[in-house]
């Protein structure tokens, strides 16, 4: 009986030690995503600044082909101009807020086609 008294003090122990070692341990550290790139990664071999295409849809024939300078790399984006939603302009601008962030978009141009503006974009972008 004095062997298992003995043993169950000494798991009692363990346990209380396990419990005050995991909370005097400091937190994980979060990470807010993949690792980032430095900037020396970020220039492609023909030693262009890096870029990226994207095609926001918001319905219309017409486009407008927008560029972003984000952290380093240039974005294209291909923005549908639909003209029978009032409120696409408001879905557009909180688009390019979730994505984009305060990064101020300048316009490239429109095109009354959206197959014009992602050549337009592919021209600008060249890929390795």
């Amino acid at each position: 009986m004095k062997i298992n008294t003995l043993l169950a003090i000494v798991a009692t122990g363990l346990i209380v030690a396990t419990g005050v070692n995991s909370m005097l341990a400091p937190p994980p550290r979060k990470q807010d995503g993949p690792p980032k790139k430095s900037q020396a990664k970020k220039k492609s071999i023909s030693g262009q600044a890096a870029c990226t295409i994207r095609r926001a849809t918001f319905g219309g024939t017409e486009s407008a082909l927008l560029r972003v300078q984000k952290e380093g790399v240039l974005h294209y984006i291909v923005l549908d101009l639909p003209t029978d939603n009032p409120l696409a302009p408001s879905y557009q601008s909180a688009w390019l807020d979730a994505n984009y962030g305060s990064a101020e978009p300048s316009i490239v141009g429109v095109f009354p086609t959206v197959a014009a503006a992602v050549s337009t974009a592919a021209n600008l972008c060249k890929r390795n």
